[in-house]
């Protein structure tokens, strides 16, 4: 596995991002998908039974109450299931403890079941849906603008001129790599034409020993494009 650097970071950053989200959205593609099963099995093999009534509460949420029911009913071919469900509130106050409530259940499969009233639980795909879309967005944008930036780069391997900069500033830099904070170069450099450019750099504190205002260092710019410019490093002088 290649070691983390200031010129690679960014694929890092947004490849994590893009790897914890891609996750999140299969949960909720799957969680959406298996409700969607139950919901056509229900409808094309469902059978209705009685149950019972065993415990109302509310749960107060920053959305509004939840109304919620747990209940027990008895299969035909099998034994007592128990369950619990979130219901609409006409449902909760036309409920009675102890007493009877329509279920509807999938035979062979009783855990498959639904009683009236009962509402659909979205909330869980689609918390997952959001943060798995905001997390792999933000890093395939993260990615986008490296590979953006590295294609750059090559480009200007290619056809870029060398020219010397100036460093005009020197300091630490807001990133952290392996728990090793990284700096910060500014330079300035004019090109063919005698127009002045400004830069700046992330690079480690190894490559940045010695340097400091007025240090000579090299750049590369694209001839046609001079405002297209990529950081070399220090000349041996």
């Amino acid at each position: 596995m290649p070691a983390i650097t200031a010129r690679n970071f960014w694929f890092w950053f947004g490849g994590i991002w893009v790897g914890v989200g891609i996750p999140f959205l299969l949960i909720a593609a799957g969680v959406a998908i298996d409700g969607a099963r139950r919901r056509d099995r229900l409808e094309r093999e469902g059978r209705a039974a009685e149950g019972i009534v065993l415990a109302k509460e509310i749960r107060p949420q920053d959305s509004g109450p939840s109304y919620r029911v747990s209940f027990r009913f008895s299969p035909p071919n099998g034994g007592a299931v128990s369950g619990a469900a979130e219901v609409s509130e006409e449902a909760w106050d036309a409920l009675e403890e102890r007493g009877p409530i329509a279920v509807t259940f999938v035979p062979g499969s009783p855990t498959w079941h639904r009683v009236q009233g009962q509402e659909d639980d979205l909330l869980l795909p689609v918390i997952f849906g959001i943060l798995g879309g905001i997390l792999a967005s933000l890093g395939g944008m993260i990615l986008w603008k490296a590979f953006a930036a590295r294609r750059a780069e090559a480009r200007l391997a290619d056809v870029g001129v060398v020219a010397d900069a100036t460093v005009t500033a020197v300091s630490t830099a807001r990133m952290r790599i392996n728990g090793v904070r990284q700096w910060r170069v500014r330079y300035r450099f004019e090109d063919g034409e005698g127009n002045a450019h400004e830069g700046a750099t992330t690079i480690s504190p190894e490559e940045a020993e010695g340097l400091q205002p007025g240090r000579v260092v090299r750049v590369r710019y694209d001839p046609e494009r001079p405002g297209r410019y990529a950081w070399i490093g220090r000349t041996e002088a």
